[in-house]
């Protein structure tokens, strides 16, 4: 892609060039958009999530758990949520961490918008200053 190209959004929207995963969860709790970084975080391609996947599907069991204890009860009381650690599970069963940031949306489109972060480093180097 050419630097013109990188900004006419009408050649690729602005979301799908960001380092962070993106995905649009609509009021029936499924998947409605997502953006590259987020399909490779789970590795799953597009047909595999819209209208079919939900967002708790993807995480693993206690992230399933918190997100139905905590998560969307403060979506709904506060209308957002920052920096919570979760691991998405891939298809071949490997977890990816990540931290989730999440706002609700009002209107008639999606119902919440949830922007993840891959948090491997971060891991790398908790791990590193436990070992000194």
């Amino acid at each position: 892609m050419t630097p013109t190209e990188l900004l006419d959004t009408s050649v690729r929207p602005p979301v799908e060039l960001t380092s962070c995963g993106y995905v649009l969860i609509g009021h029936d709790g499924l998947v409605a958009r997502t953006n590259a970084e987020f399909r490779r975080l789970v590795d799953r391609e597009q047909h595999e999530l819209i209208g079919t996947a939900t967002l708790e599907s993807l995480l693993s069991t206690g992230g399933r758990r918190y997100a139905e204890t905590h998560l969307r009860p403060m979506l709904q009381l506060d209308g957002w949520v920052r920096e919570v650690e979760l691991d998405l599970v891939r298809p071949d069963r490997t977890e990816v961490s990540v931290l989730f940031n999440a706002d609700t949306m009002t209107g008639e489109g999606p119902a919440f918008r949830v922007v993840v972060v891959e948090a491997r480093e971060r891991h790398r180097d908790e791990h590193g200053l436990e070992q000194v």
